[in-house]
């Protein structure tokens, strides 16, 4: 099964009393999100063909399509501690209906402001180089999907980290959603994280990224 971490902090780079005025009715939908994945967490046979090796100790990134958002609450709990990523999300509604679940689940999390002065991907690096944390980013978020955007090569470079590209395949799932199908496991499935050889993020390109992504829904 996937192992259940203690719950996890949720870092903000900005706050707002728009956030603490809702904040009770986001409380509400993460805590059926919650409630949703607790028995798949609790049953799903959880397997990473192999755990991640890297030639030093420099930080990394892990990267896969957004379309396993979701499941990826289950995987890193498979990891050892030090391996763990930082989830990242934002201040937006689509976010906020389930990011405080994820860090429930043991997902630490950072949330960027998007109308904050400083950009998304400077937010993200300053936390990440003031943190010294992994990351668990997907370069397809907001769309187009299934393409590789520059901003994940950007990080990877200014963090001078390895670069993890990696993929999930389940026997049992639901596909949710209409512009992008979130895979969400069911209950008892079985679930296998595929990975690819790191890519050094200082010298790596975007079309490396995609052909690795790529490579792997292909096996």
């Amino acid at each position: 099964m996937a192992r259940l971490l203690p719950p996890a902090r949720i870092h903000r780079t900005h706050d707002t009393w728009g956030r603490k005025v809702t904040g009770p009715a986001f409380a509400a939908t993460n805590a059926v999100f919650f409630g949703a994945f607790l028995p798949i967490a609790l049953t799903c046979r959880l397997r990473w063909e192999q755990v991640p090796t890297f030639p030093d100790d420099r930080q990394v990134v892990y990267y896969c399509w957004h379309r396993y958002a979701w499941v990826a609450y289950l995987l890193f709990g498979g990891l050892p501690p030090h391996l763990r990523p930082t989830a990242i999300a934002h201040d937006g509604v689509l976010s906020r209906i389930n990011q405080r679940a994820g860090a429930w689940m043991g997902y630490p999390t950072l949330v960027f402001a998007r109308g904050a002065a400083e950009s998304p991907r400077a937010q993200i690096i300053e936390h990440a180089r003031r943190a010294g944390c992994h990351l668990m980013l997907l370069p397809d978020s907001g769309g187009p999907y299934g393409q590789v955007k520059p901003g994940l090569v950007e990080i990877a470079q200014a963090l001078g980290a390895w670069l993890q590209p990696f993929a999930v395949r389940t026997d049992g799932k639901v596909e949710v959603g209409a512009a992008q199908r979130h895979v969400c496991p069911l209950p008892f499935a079985r679930v296998e994280v595929r990975v690819h050889d790191p890519l050094d993020g200082r010298e790596a390109t975007v079309e490396q990224c995609q052909r690795a992504l790529e490579a792997l829904e292909r096996r």
